[in-house]
């Protein structure tokens, strides 16, 4: 176990995406605070590109974020991976295909995701104009439980969101199936070179490095 800096009773900014707190992040915060009483973790959740921005100007200590950082001086640390994939009705003609789905069938759907400011929708939005594809958004949307339930209500609707957040929803009327080429998803915790310089948020990017080094990759199947 780390040891906190002695007589650490400071406080660490750490800016968490609301996508990510809510799946992945939220028994690490639990474990830290009930570890480092002398801590005082304060919670900013803002999307990728704020919480970089917040970073680079100091406003914030830390950042986990969907990886890659795409700001100049921002360093980043792997703690978790897992992949994105496509979720639709079970009545959806995709419950019939063996396997991922290829990125060119995706593109014939009405598609249900998040909004442009999130990192996995501009890397989707990437992917699609690489492979000249042109997506048909249905609706764009910073909630991820509305997509979901959308895909639910209608099966002709298709949705595009990371593998832990259905595992927030448990709804058998909802499969969900893999993209190829491979979609990752990987969450990057941040820091520049200024905000490391004190101990105690140091310490505390250290032990959430720690805490996720005993994850692999975690299937939801």
């Amino acid at each position: 176990m780390l040891q906190s800096p002695e007589n650490s009773n400071g406080t660490v900014r750490l800016g968490i995406a609301p996508v990510i707190i809510s799946t992945v992040f939220n028994d690490a915060l639990i474990a830290f605070i009930n570890q480092n009483p002398g801590i005082q973790l304060k919670i900013i959740e803002r999307g990728a590109y704020e919480l970089q921005r917040m970073l680079i100007l100091g406003d914030i200590d830390l950042a986990v974020i969907v990886s890659p950082a795409t700001v100049e001086g921002i360093y980043e640390d792997l703690i978790y991976e897992n992949t994105v994939r496509v979720w639709f009705n079970k009545e959806h003609r995709f419950n019939d295909f063996t396997g991922p789905i290829p990125f060119s069938e995706i593109e014939k759907e009405k598609i249900v995701t998040l909004t442009d400011d999130f990192m996995v929708t501009f890397q989707l939005n990437k992917r699609f104009k690489g492979d000249r594809l042109k997506p048909n958004y249905f609706l764009q949307t910073q909630s991820w439980d509305l997509i979901l339930n959308l895909v639910q209500r209608d099966k002709n609707l298709i949705g595009i969101v990371a593998a832990p957040i259905g595992k927030n929803y448990s709804d058998h009327a909802i499969k969900n199936a893999e993209i190829t080429p491979e979609f990752p998803w990987k969450i990057s915790i941040c820091h520049t070179m200024n905000s490391t310089e004190d101990p105690t948020v140091e310490y505390a990017k250290n032990w959430f490095l720690k805490y996720f080094s005993k994850y692999k990759k975690i299937s939801i199947d």
